[in-house]
């Protein structure tokens, strides 16, 4: 796990421009060439990866975890950090 990521409210995620989106029944596949991966993410993978756009701050994404899934604030934010950590581990975040 990388320990340089600012996780206060104001960081703004934002994903990689290169990589190739799909849609399949609800949930991303994300292609990224230029590492040759494919990564499939579930459905909270897909709310978050579709709020990285480096307009959307980690505490918005996280009041759209506890909307859309009725979770604890605490519960969306522990997620959220998870997988920024593991998206920014697979090289998927700008950084």
């Amino acid at each position: 796990m990388s320990d340089l990521l600012d996780f206060s409210v104001d960081y703004l995620p934002h994903v990689r421009d290169d990589l190739t989106v799909s849609d399949v029944e609800g949930e991303l596949v994300v292609l990224d060439e230029l590492n040759g991966n494919v990564h499939q993410l579930n459905l909270t993978g897909t709310v978050v990866f579709g709020c990285c756009d480096g307009s959307t701050s980690m505490r918005e994404i996280q009041e759209r975890l506890i909307e859309h899934f009725d979770v604890t604030p605490d519960m969306a934010l522990r997620d959220l950090k998870d997988l920024l950590t593991t998206l920014h581990d697979h090289h998927l975040l700008k950084t």
